[in-house]
């Protein structure tokens, strides 16, 4: 039997997902189509990465097996991050936006990540052997700097051959 934790969780991963990947639209009318196929790209395939090196590989954490706990993991790296890592290029790409929103943004992008990975724990759809907050703070700085500068990258050249970015 699943607990309402469980449930309460599951469901609302996928009212999320399905509010993530509706975002798009909206995000659609500020940044390039590349950029977003880019940035869904890059983060998806960061967290497939990290997800079997650390996962698997170090075997620093253990997914539970059944198929509700890989649906909600399967939502959160295939639409939440990079959906919400996308929402926060946007962010950090507008000129408008001071510097100091910017980095509060960054650090709030970060601790709901990390909040997103312990609900997992705390549902019981994630055990960890030997993980800690400090490492989910870490790993999604890092993720978030790499998109960044890909993404910044490509807009850079999107602009030198004349697209709006």
């Amino acid at each position: 039997m699943v607990s309402k934790v469980k449930w309460l969780i599951f469901s609302s991963f996928l009212i999320l997902g399905v509010i993530a990947i509706l975002s798009l639209f909206l995000l659609r009318r500020h940044l390039h189509p590349i950029m977003i196929i880019y940035g869904i790209f890059i983060a998806t395939i960061l967290n497939d990465q990290f997800f079997t090196i650390f996962g698997f590989n170090l075997q620093l954490f253990k997914p539970a097996p059944g198929w509700i706990p890989y649906i909600v993991k399967t939502l959160y790296f295939v639409a939440l991050c990079p959906t919400q890592t996308l929402w926060l290029m946007f962010i950090l790409f507008w000129q408008s936006v001071p510097s100091a929103l910017k980095w509060l943004a960054l650090l709030v992008f970060t601790a709901f990540h990390g909040l997103v990975d312990y609900s997992l724990v705390f549902a019981g759809y994630v055990q960890l052997i030997n993980w800690n907050p400090g490492f989910s703070f870490i790993r999604n700085l890092v993720d978030a700097s790499i998109v960044y500068l890909i993404l910044a990258a490509t807009r850079k050249l999107l602009r030198r051959r004349g697209a709006t970015a």
